[in-house]
């Protein structure tokens, strides 16, 4: 008889595409991931994968196998799942990964939430950029990602399901004496001659914004690219540089009288999901944790400030 754990490692090994990464997966060590997948070879006497390059590359056989067991996998889930809603309490452990500013953003009001509410769920969260927490869902590294609009080059895998839960609308950031800080809305063809600062390390993000400049004609004078928003606004609190970012980055800035954080029109946006296995999101922990996240987004402040003023709500 076929052992699911392995059937399991095998899927994640497809989608993963390296041992050592299946392994630390599984908090396993590779020579135990390797001596699992072995073993299921003998199980079913065929070569399942093979090495290709620095990863591994599926045989007909391993591919065959891995969409043979989805079914078996996903009955594995629900039946878990049924079992953990038998219980009067919401509780064990939850593993999320969440983009930059949903981590700085979102996150934080999910557990403010499952603390009051399911004191005994033991969260553990990690940044991942959006391609890289959907990929880690669908291999069941983490039970949900917090993510936004798939990259054109980046299908999401078909074994996730992603549910739409607001949408985040950039914004231009500029020094409070800037020419254009009493604006109420600007152009990002306006900021075609400024100097910016653009995180280019955030795939998604940067890809986003060059291609919103581009439709505008200009390419942006990129004069600093900084991972960590902070340190982008401590730059442009110089009064050197300006950014478009997020609405979610300012969250922490809205009032701070350094900065004008002013809407763009026409709006540049995207949009947030939570992307989770469709089984695992029957467990009550990761539902409680959803509904959680629809409510954080759900009391975000809307965009618009001027220096020195409290936010103004727009519609």
């Amino acid at each position: 008889m076929l052992d699911l754990n392995r059937l399991q490692l095998l899927h994640q090994l497809s989608i993963l595409g390296t041992v050592g990464r299946v392994a630390e997966a599984r908090e396993l060590t590779r020579p135990a991931v390797s001596h699992q997948l072995a073993r299921l070879e003998e199980d079913v006497g065929t070569v399942l994968f093979e090495r290709s390059g620095r990863g591994v590359k599926l045989t007909s056989a391993g591919l065959q196998l891995v969409a043979r067991s989805k079914e078996l996998l996903s009955l594995a889930e629900r039946i878990e799942a049924e079992m953990e809603a038998l219980s009067s309490e919401i509780a064990g452990e939850l593993r999320i990964a969440a983009f930059g500013s949903a981590a700085s953003g979102l996150v934080p009001g999910m557990l403010r939430l499952l603390q009051n509410r399911h004191p005994r769920v033991d969260v553990h969260t990690v940044e991942m950029e959006s391609d890289e927490g959907m990929q880690a869902a669908a291999a069941k590294r983490v039970d949900l990602a917090v993510v936004y609009d798939p990259p054109e080059a980046f299908s999401p895998p078909e074994s996730l399901q992603m549910l739409p839960l607001c949408k985040d609308r950039f914004v231009a950031v500029l020094p409070a004496g800037h020419r254009y800080a009493g604006r109420s809305h600007l152009s990002l063809a306006e900021l075609s001659q400024e100097r910016w600062d653009m995180n280019t390390a955030s795939r998604g993000y940067h890809s986003l914004l060059m291609r919103a400049c581009q439709e505008h004609g200009f390419e942006p004078r990129v004069r600093s690219s900084c991972r960590n928003p902070a340190a982008s606004l401590e730059l442009i609190r110089t009064g050197a540089l300006v950014a478009v970012f997020p609405a979610l980055v300012m969250m922490a800035a809205r009032h701070d009288p350094d900065f004008a954080i002013i809407p763009l029109t026409p709006p540049l946006e995207r949009t947030i999901f939570v992307a989770t296995v469709r089984e695992s999101s029957r467990r009550p922990v990761v539902a409680a944790a959803i509904t959680a996240l629809r409510e954080s987004s759900s009391v975000l402040p809307r965009t618009g400030n001027r220096p020195g003023s409290a936010v103004k709500q727009r519609t």
